[in-house]
C-alpha cells in the first residue's frame, strides 16, 4: 500500500515510517524513550496510525492495548504473515481460474475444429449422394448418408470422450 508523505509517521527521534515494514524495523531498533513517547498509558500512536492510515482496523484493535515493544512486534509480524498468506491464496485462485478458462477456450477451439470437419464431411456426403443419384444406381440400396453419419457419430463420441478424459484426469 502506497502512503502519501503527508500520512507518514514521524517518530520522536525524527525517523520516518512509511509502511508496516518500516514500523516493524523501527520498533525492533528504537530506544525505550522513543517507544514510551508513542506508546504509554494514555495513548498508542502506532495503533492509531495503523487504523487511520494503513486502514488495518483488525491489527490496530490487536495492538491498541499492548504496551511493550515485543508484543507489538509479534502482532505486526503475525498480521503481515496473514496478509501474505491471503495474497498468495488469492493469487492461486486467480491462476486456477486462468487455467480453467484456458482449458475451456481450448475445448471450444477443438469443438470449432470438429464443426468445420463435420461441415466438410457433409459437403463430401452431399457430393457422393449427387453422384449416386445422377447414375441412378438402382441396385445400390446402401445408404451413404447412414454410413457417413455412423462413422461421424462414432468419431465425434470418441473425440468427446477423449476431451472429457483429458479434462478430468489432467492428461493434456
Amino acid at each position: 500500500m502506497k502512503i502519501s508523505p503527508e500520512h507518514y509517521f514521524y517518530l520522536k527521534d525524527g525517523q520516518v515510517i512509511k509502511d508496516l515494514e518500516d514500523l516493524l524495523f523501527a520498533l525492533e531498533t528504537m530506544s525505550d524513550d522513543v517507544f514510551s513517547h508513542h506508546v504509554n498509558a494514555e495513548r498508542n500512536d502506532f495503533a492509531n496510525w495503523i487504523k487511520d492510515v494503513i486502514k488495518n482496523k483488525d491489527l490496530a484493535r490487536e495492538i491498541v492495548w499492548l504496551k511493550d515493544k515485543a508484543s507489538i512486534i509479534d502482532m505486526i509480524k503475525k498480521s503481515m504473515k496473514h496478509e501474505k498468506e491471503q495474497e498468495d491464496l488469492l493469487l492461486r485462485k486467480v491462476l486456477d481460474k486462468t487455467n480453467i478458462i484456458a482449458r475451456i477456450e481450448e475445448i471450444i477451439s477443438k469443438e470449432q475444429e470438429i464443426e468445420l470437419r463435420e461441415a466438410k464431411i457433409q459437403e463430401i456426403e452431399e457430393s457422393i449422394e449427387k453422384k449416386i443419384d445422377s447414375r441412378k444406381a438402382g441396385e445400390i440400396r446402401f445408404s451413404v448418408k447412414a454410413f457417413v453419419s455412423g462413422v461421424l457419430s462414432g468419431m465425434l463420441l470418441g473425440i468427446i470422450a477423449a476431451l472429457l478424459f483429458a479434462f478430468f484426469f489432467d492428461v493434456v
